[in-house]
């Protein structure tokens, strides 16, 4: 889950969810666990509202079911998003294990990285989330 301060126009936040496993959503049919999918709060306090604005479906970019587990993004509409991986995760030239961070560039559907290691940083558990503020420092 990733709320992005900018929301799109007619939104308070823009919400990112990493999907797990195969299932089925109101007004975007099946999804599969490589999805991403792109939520407007519309609304918040007591009568909460959310309306879908799309989805991003991973498994049409090579993304391994199940391989993420966190995201972050700028902004709604940025030109590139970051993915921390759960698993082995092999798209293109992207080659790397789990609790790495990945770059999507949202203009041409492509992958880079790993960026970030946690290994190489000494941490050798699974990591679970992510939140990104400024440059990554390979």
């Amino acid at each position: 889950l990733e709320v992005l301060p900018n929301g799109a126009p007619g939104c308070e936040a823009v919400v990112l969810l990493s999907t797990q496993g195969n299932g089925r959503v109101n007004g975007l049919g099946a999804i599969r666990g490589a999805d991403i999918l792109i939520m407007c709060l519309e609304q918040s306090g007591d009568n909460t509202l959310f309306s879908w604005l799309g989805i991003l479906r991973g498994s049409d970019l090579g993304m391994p079911n199940n391989a993420t587990i966190a995201l972050s993004m700028a902004s709604y509409g940025a030109d590139e998003m970051f993915l921390l991986s759960r698993n082995v995760f092999n798209v293109g030239s992207a080659v790397g294990g789990h609790s790495s961070i990945y770059r999507l560039d949202m203009g041409d559907q492509t992958f880079s990285g790993p960026e970030w290691r946690a290994i190489d940083h000494g941490m050798r558990q699974k990591v679970d989330s992510l939140d990104i503020n400024g440059d990554l420092v390979p």
